[in-house]
């Protein structure tokens, strides 16, 4: 019986200017939880920021970085579409 670990990101993961500028540091921290065992992350994908230039424009760029980072560090990903 094994219950799979997720960590929830940092919720500025992706800044309020919908960049990813923590690439270097969020990569140590993805190291780490490997190194611990964790299974997978969970990032707050904020609806506002993808599509903050206007109704369907969207930007999903920072996120794709983000997710990038994730997918090498071989961890899994739970996002979670805030509409908030």
């Amino acid at each position: 019986n094994y219950v799979q670990v997720y960590v929830m990101l940092p919720l500025d993961a992706v800044s309020v200017n919908n960049r990813f500028e923590k690439g270097d540091e969020l990569r140590e921290q993805l190291k780490r939880l490997v190194e611990a065992g964790v299974d997978g992350v969970m990032v707050d994908v904020w609806w506002g920021l993808v599509e903050g230039k206007g109704p369907r424009a969207y930007d999903w760029s920072a996120y794709k970085q983000l997710l990038q980072l994730v997918h090498e560090a071989g961890l899994k990903l739970k996002a979670i579409m805030s509409f908030h």
